[in-house]
């Protein structure tokens, strides 16, 4: 099973789509340069702090809504995104936890001389009271669902649908991979999530299907944000 995109041209988006992943890769990078919107100089977490939580959620909305106008002319936008059912539930079921466990494994192997957590300024004690409280669950639902479905879309589904019929099916899940770690600005965090990227382009080239992908993302996400809150 191929991606949509693959075996129907008029699925396909132009390249003037790639605008989006190349503004967040750049802001990122300007951001990570500046000393990364992560860091609090108090020492507390960013995930229990409000402007923060909301600011995040705001921008994956941005950009979720960003994506549907990029293909909403599509003769069909839900096969352009990669949002159709994968030919075999079970088999992209055993996929996705397969990943996850293999991206955690090697993330905390990465983690050992990359120091990507510490380089991401989520640690730190948590800030307390209704507030931080109400900010701790923006921040999860953000980094832990939100996020995560929204790059999903971005970098696998509407990058994909603007390459896939120029670079092909190896080079293209590269090509995404790629755009999805630079996106997080800092170089260890960037060479942390490079594997995970490709690994998940090539998982859509399987299967045919985000889905599979965005569940995986979304469960190495909420394992990532549980162990930094506990």
């Amino acid at each position: 099973m191929t991606p949509p995109v693959a075996l129907r041209p008029e699925l396909r988006s132009s390249p003037w789509v790639l605008l989006l992943p190349l503004v967040l890769v750049a802001l990122a990078v300007a951001g990570a340069a500046s000393g990364g919107s992560g860091r609090r100089a108090d020492g507390t977490s960013p995930l229990s702090n409000l402007p923060y939580a909301i600011g995040a959620l705001v921008v994956y909305l941005v950009v979720l809504a960003i994506a549907y106008v990029c293909v909403r002319r599509s003769p069909d936008w839900r096969a352009t995104l990669g949002l159709v059912r994968p030919p075999a539930w079970a088999a992209a079921f055993w996929l996705a936890i397969g990943l996850v466990v293999g991206g955690l494994v090697l993330g905390q192997a990465l983690d050992q001389v990359l120091h990507a957590s510490k380089a991401q300024g989520l640690g730190g004690e948590l800030a307390r009271g209704t507030q931080a409280s109400i900010a701790i669950a923006i921040s999860f639902a953000t980094l832990a669902i939100v996020g995560p479905i929204a790059e999903e879309l971005v970098f696998r589904g509407l990058v994909t649908s603007a390459i896939r019929g120029r670079l092909g099916a190896v080079a293209t899940p590269i090509a995404s991979g790629t755009l999805f770690a630079l996106a997080h600005g800092d170089p260890h965090i960037v060479l942390a999530l490079l594997p995970l990227g490709i690994a998940l382009g090539f998982v859509y080239e399987r299967t045919g299907s985000i889905v599979p992908g965005m569940v995986t993302h979304v469960l190495y996400n909420a394992i990532g944000v549980i162990a930094v809150l506990l």
